[in-house]
């Protein structure tokens, strides 16, 4: 359980994207896509992923001027410091969140999304940061502990899934079990054949790297089958729904 926000470092960002596919004859693909990325050094994971599903739908149905009016909105939010309780316009609403502090115990809605109370222009955000770690590692319960032991052990792992979102969630989840200490190795919540590192993640001349990376492209099903730990998650089946793939 995260009690109080991790700290930014300065040496990353978290991305944080609203991806839109729809179909169109007139592309030679026959989908327009596009994506609305939100970059920042705050690892406030669910606070950030309510702003970017708040902005991006905005953009796309009006425009340049939706994104203008949120960016100046955020220009105005002050400088987060814990304990306090900020109020922050964002495109019509107010969203109410506190930054916990060291002494705060943990809140019984840790890990839930953003709750919507008296009207739709006023938000309650109960954390900024935590994930719910259960629904995020559900999957891989049975294996709990030895997951444990290979991440504080800095062990190499791949998670596979079939979104971005599943392994972007699960790879925090991961990193997030060693909380108080910090994760001492790289990781990647969602990985991409076009990062500059692919050639360095994917070699087979030299032993994988200490680090967790998720992808979805089943690429990597034959380029990483060199690594020692490879977490898969599938979709829950429609014959048994409590049944999920686990650690290979």
């Amino acid at each position: 359980m995260i009690v109080f926000p991790p700290q930014p470092d300065p040496a990353y960002y978290y991305g944080f994207v609203y991806f839109r596919q729809v179909k169109d004859s007139d592309i030679r693909r026959g989908y327009f896509q596009k994506s609305v990325v939100l970059l920042t050094r705050l690892p406030y994971i669910t606070f950030f992923n309510f702003i970017i599903q708040r902005i991006a739908p905005e953009y796309f149905t009006h425009g340049l001027a939706s994104l203008e009016a949120a960016c100046g909105n955020m220009n105005q939010w002050p400088p987060p410091r814990p304990g306090q309780q900020l109020h922050l316009p964002i495109l019509g609403q107010i969203i109410y969140v506190r930054l916990p502090t060291k002494s705060d115990k943990p809140a019984a809605r840790d890990g839930e999304g953003p709750v919507i109370k008296k009207s739709s222009s006023v938000v309650v955000i109960p954390s900024v940061h935590d994930l719910n770690l259960h629904q995020a590692l559900q999957p891989v319960l049975n294996n709990f502990e030895m997951i444990w032991e290979l991440v504080i052990t800095n062990e190499p792992i791949v998670v596979m899934g079939p979104s971005p979102t599943l392994c972007a969630n699960t790879v925090q989840a991961l990193v997030s079990l060693l909380h108080p200490l910090k994760y001492a190795s790289d990781f990647r919540p969602f990985f991409t054949i076009h990062d500059s590192e692919f050639k360095h993640y994917t070699t087979r001349t030299q032993a994988p790297p200490r680090v967790i990376l998720g992808v979805t492209n089943p690429f990597f099903t034959k380029t990483l089958d060199h690594w020692p730990h490879v977490i898969k998650l599938g979709e829950i089946s429609s014959s048994n729904p409590g049944i999920y793939s686990g650690l290979f």
